[in-house]
């Protein structure tokens, strides 16, 4: 039985009732002929369970032969295996591929399989991080890349998001479980990022984390991933961001640099007031402009300050306040 990488994705479609038969009559042939690795107990407790519900079959097209099988999608704990005499031809490989392919057409990055130690060399050649743990069952994820538009008029910025576990809201010499560097644009209130974030569930401390994001080394936020904060997202297996949204915590003081006199005068208004009230408490930022010049001041404390409510009392606030954060 040959087959060619070219057309190994022609050879897989969905499993139907009828498959289930063929697979099981190879099953039973590997494990009287003593394969170890045979995963028949797993494949008749997936089936009576969930039927052919999320199961591709590799089959050969010339002889109708059922050689090969994937449940789960990548997405959760499945089963994955290749006829012993099949093997090494690149069959996995196809079957695994196909599994990504759908996985990013319907948006999710984070794929989490089990393994057992057996399939590491090729859960890794895939792309896969095994983490430490039960031997029988092994964690393993990838995150797929997953490139974003950038708009052509914002000022390229350098993003970095850390996440941490919850403890470090009160010991800083907590390291960060994970962190990112990525390139993006920033436009108006808005950072697009260049690619997509990603954080897996299968590496999250105990309790909530907190997501910590600078923009050109500038922290614009700190919060627990549980508040949704900015552009957090939900996935199957983890959290993503596309990008930043406007900052609810933001710094203390700006310079004149830091603002644009334009966008104020835009609205002709000589001075516009922000009143952020977070956790009961009132500060207020004022912004101005005379001739060509401006000025932002608060009294916004140096220390975190988490602004749960942020009312622009106008456009022209809103505006200028994205101008003062983007410089």
């Amino acid at each position: 039985m040959e087959f060619t990488n070219i057309t190994l994705d022609e050879y897989i479609r969905p499993a139907t009732d009828a498959d289930i038969p063929k697979i099981w009559a190879w099953l039973k042939q590997q494990r009287r002929s003593g394969v170890e690795d045979s995963l028949m107990s797993g494949f008749e407790q997936y089936v009576l369970k969930y039927g052919t519900r999320d199961m591709l079959v590799f089959v050969d097209k010339r002889s109708d032969e059922h050689v090969a099988y994937q449940c789960g999608d990548l997405l959760k704990p499945g089963l994955l295996e290749v006829r012993t005499d099949v093997r090494r031809r690149g069959i996995a490989k196809a079957l695994v591929e196909h599994r990504m392919a759908e996985a990013a057409a319907a948006g999710e990055d984070i794929l989490r399989i089990q393994c057992v130690p057996s399939s590491i060399p090729f859960w890794k050649s895939m792309g896969f991080t095994i983490l430490p743990g039960n031997q029988d069952e092994l964690t393993a994820f990838r995150y797929m890349e997953r490139k974003l538009p950038q708009p052509k008029n914002g000022r390229p910025v350098q993003v970095s998001i850390e996440w941490f576990s919850w403890e470090r809201l009160w010991n800083p010499s907590i390291k960060p479980t994970q962190v990112d560097m990525i390139g993006g644009v920033v436009v108006g209130c808005n950072v697009f990022l260049a690619r997509r974030a990603l954080f897996a569930h299968a590496l999250k401390e105990p309790g909530d984390m907190i997501v910590r994001i600078c923009v050109d080394g500038v922290e614009w936020y700190r919060e627990f991933v549980g508040h949704r904060p900015l552009g957090v997202q939900d996935c199957a297996n983890g959290w993503y961001l596309d990008g930043v949204k406007f900052p609810p915590r933001l710094p203390w003081a700006w310079t004149v640099d830091q603002i644009n006199p334009m966008a104020i005068r835009t609205e002709a208004a000589d001075s516009t007031a922000y009143d952020c009230e977070p956790d009961g408490d009132h500060f207020d930022a004022k912004a101005s402009v005379s001739g060509d010049s401006g000025s932002l001041s608060s009294n916004f404390p140096s220390n975190w300050l988490t602004c749960n409510d942020v009312n622009v009392g106008s456009a022209v606030g809103a505006e200028a306040l994205c101008d003062a954060v983007e410089g």
